[in-house]
């Protein structure tokens, strides 16, 4: 595995897909410890706490964002927005001619 890593490593546009991805990594995990400013975390805690005994959808959805929604980060919420801002696009330049010219 680490001789297949290091010949990789000599291809210059592996290195550097390489390097972009660690990069990508690092800026992901940097933003999902950074709390989100002028929000009362723990007031977003305590309305996420008890998922087990409520039917609190804030609760529902700390459960699959693996407890990142709690902690208020700035990538609690990943690639979600951009998915469905992209889909909504998609969708929205079938029904709006401008938008369609402008996607060509």
């Amino acid at each position: 595995m680490f001789k297949t890593i290091a010949n990789a490593w000599k291809i210059p546009d592996l290195r550097r897909k390489m390097l972009f991805t660690l990069f990508i990594i690092l800026i992901f995990r940097i933003g999902s410890v950074i709390p989100v400013p002028f929000l009362d975390v723990q007031a977003l805690k305590s309305l996420t706490e008890g998922w087990k005994d409520s039917s609190n959808m804030l609760a529902y959805y700390d459960v699959f964002s693996g407890g990142a929604f709690s902690n208020a980060t700035l990538f609690a919420m990943s690639v979600t927005p951009y998915i469905n801002s992209s889909i909504i696009m998609q969708l929205l330049t079938v029904a709006i001619p401008p938008l369609e010219r402008l996607a060509k």
